[in-house]
């Protein structure tokens, strides 16, 4: 140990050397040695990190709900690879949450609302991409919801057709909903009592299907079984309910216990036809919910994200607004429904 004390006291490590290494060298050794300062090779490239500069910034305008004064703005920001993809991603959250003054940064202020008009306030390649077009706003996909002619004034807010509304088949009636919700009151959450009020005051975040006989039938026996108030339910008697020869998912028996639904299985999908397009209803392998029996109504509310099943239409712009998490189901006499992701409510009549 003094030994090695004694050599670095005299050598190059604390600066006592005596010979001199010249310019571009240094002392490098215990022995007072020299070594060349090494320079990078000017002709190896360097990495440098790419900037994803594949972003829009949308600002929203924004009023308040009450006298509808100027109440500021709410700007959004996305970042993709693409700027189609960008502008998909702000269009999704547009949807998801519904008015982006109520919900700005994750913040809810339920005493203003969206103008309906907005701003592109971003330069770069992809300047031009957040302003909403009538194409951008029903969905970033020219089939989505097909063709629905709707006037749109020149200072950017959306109005409705004129002469009111006549129904007509399949997408364009969705899409009519999808620019109804710009003028509408939006729900506060879509509970079990909130889509109720929704579907039966017809607002435009309830969206009603029609099912196959086949399956209206099947639910029609479930819900005289589920009024038995039993607890359980036997897997093969479901799948009789549906003629269902067969359980690809594997799923046991459905307990309802001290107000704890569950039932276990292997995670799959499920699929519902309609007319306009398929649902696709995943399932969790566990399925799992609070199970409340009133009157003539049984509900069912998934708490848990891992335990809840999910519900998306085959088409994009149904998805849109539609498609998402099931974090309620309820039954009533004449209907199911669903809450699906934080807004959307789905109704399916059964008579």
């Amino acid at each position: 140990m003094a030994f090695v004390s004694v050599a670095v006291a005299n050598c190059g490590i604390v600066g006592l050397c005596t010979n001199d290494c010249g310019p571009g060298w240094v002392h490098g050794s215990a022995d007072c040695g020299c070594m060349q300062v090494s320079k990078p090779n000017p002709t190896t490239p360097q990495p440098v990190a790419a900037a994803n500069d594949h972003y829009i910034v949308r600002r929203y305008f924004c009023e308040d709900v009450a006298d509808r004064s100027d109440r500021g703005s709410c700007d959004v920001t996305v970042n993709a690879k693409t700027c189609p993809e960008a502008r998909q991603q702000i269009n999704n959250q547009l949807s998801q949450v519904g008015d982006p003054c109520r919900v700005c940064a994750n913040i809810t202020d339920a005493s203003r609302k969206w103008k309906s008009t907005s701003q592109d306030i971003q330069d770069g390649p992809c300047r031009g991409f957040a302003q909403i077009s009538p194409s951008d706003d029903v969905a970033a996909n020219s089939n989505e919801y097909g063709d629905l002619a709707v006037e749109r004034p020149s200072d950017g807010e959306q109005s409705l057709p004129k002469g009111g509304f006549t129904p007509v088949p399949h997408f364009a009636h969705f899409a009519y909903l999808h620019y109804l919700r710009k003028v509408a009151d939006i729900p506060t959450d879509n509970s079990v009592a909130t889509c109720r009020q929704q579907c039966s005051s017809n607002s435009p975040y309830c969206l009603s299907v029609t099912l196959d006989a086949a399956t209206v039938a099947g639910l029609k026996r479930l819900q005289q079984t589920v009024s038995t108030n039993p607890t359980r339910i036997p897997s093969q008697q479901l799948r009789a309910m549906f003629g269902l020869s067969e359980d690809r998912c594997a799923r046991q028996d459905t307990t309802i216990v001290s107000g704890d639904m569950t039932n276990l299985g292997i995670k799959c999908d499920m699929y519902v036809r309609l007319s306009e397009a398929t649902i696709n209803i995943n399932v969790p392998s566990m399925l799992r919910g609070r199970w409340v029996r009133q009157a003539q109504t049984t509900q069912v509310v998934f708490d848990d994200p891992k335990a809840r099943g999910s519900l998306h239409f085959s088409d994009p712009g149904l998805d849109l607004d539609w498609g998402g998490d099931i974090v309620n189901m309820y039954s009533e006499p004449n209907y199911v429904g669903f809450g699906v992701g934080t807004l959307a409510c789905v109704r399916a009549m059964l008579n």
